[in-house]
């Protein structure tokens, strides 16, 4: 069985080039941001009923990159719920972007 990446802290990709996140560090950016996401009952419910998911089922999809880039997808989405995240973060929200490139289904660069 395959290990979720750990959440991402904000010194660990604050002086990478958005272009240069790995995908690992993106799964963990990703996994801060399903964190940040279910902090807040609100934030909680709009997720949640967006996914479709909940509780146990939601948790056995922590591994999945797919899954991970829909996260950001869901934050992406939201301008105001980005620049929260990337304020919680200490992240610039450029960063949340980059980091959802390098998971599956986000867009692809020329």
């Amino acid at each position: 069985m395959m290990n979720a990446p750990r959440p991402l802290h904000s010194h660990q990709i604050s002086h990478q080039k958005i272009s240069a996140v790995s995908q690992e560090a993106a799964q963990a950016l990703a996994l801060t941001a399903l964190a940040f996401l279910l902090d807040d009952p609100d934030r909680a419910a709009r997720f949640c009923a967006a996914s479709g998911l909940a509780g146990a089922e939601l948790a056995t999809q922590l591994g999945d990159p797919s899954f991970l880039g829909g996260v950001l997808d869901f934050v992406l989405e939201d301008e105001a719920l980005l620049a929260d995240l990337a304020a919680a973060a200490g992240l610039p929200p450029e960063t949340v972007l980059g980091a959802r490139r390098r998971l599956p289904g986000g867009p692809i660069e020329a």
